[in-house]
């Protein structure tokens, strides 16, 4: 408290300069206490313009979320689809390749049952074939021998004549 400014009297302090200075300090205050309900309401009204703001963009952002949370169901099912569409086309895929080998596989066993064929036809016709040269090289043979018995038998009678 200032008590120089207050004024003394005779019993104390003058009557009208103690009110002057309640006054002037009931003044101050007021206005004090106006300027913080002023500074009060203009928070309050920022914040609620914050607060406001705030929502929107909550709003905003939920709205984005739910968007992406259905985009990525969307993929999670389009990717199972894909998946699923895939794994049959590589069954398909492997029951065609299966058939495909097995039919080469049993071509291939047809060729070779065809080639033992040929196979065990050519040694028959060679066992046939070499027992027949067989008895006509015996057979030349022979005739051989006895075309030579014969000649040996000839220049025999002619000596035999020319004696």
């Amino acid at each position: 408290m200032e008590t120089t400014t207050l004024k003394s009297s005779f019993f104390g302090y003058s009557k009208t300069s103690v009110c002057e200075y309640i006054a002037r300090i009931n003044e101050e205050y007021s206005k004090k206490i106006t300027d913080v309900y002023a500074e009060k309401d203009k928070m309050q009204q920022e914040l609620r313009e914050r607060i406001a703001q705030l929502e929107k963009e909550n709003e905003h952002l939920r709205n984005n979320h739910d968007e992406v949370a259905a985009i990525l169901l969307d993929a999670k099912t389009f990717a199972d689809q894909l998946h699923t569409k895939a794994e049959a086309e590589n069954q398909k895929l492997r029951a065609e390749n299966k058939a495909r080998s097995d039919a080469e596989i049993a071509r291939i066993h047809t060729y070779q049952k065809s080639i033992n064929v040929i196979q065990n036809e050519i040694r028959q016709l060679l066992e046939t074939m070499d027992e027949e040269l067989t008895k006509d090289a015996k057979q030349l043979s022979e005739l051989a021998e006895g075309v030579s018995n014969y000649e040996d038998e000839g220049s025999d009678k002619e000596e035999n004549t020319n004696v």
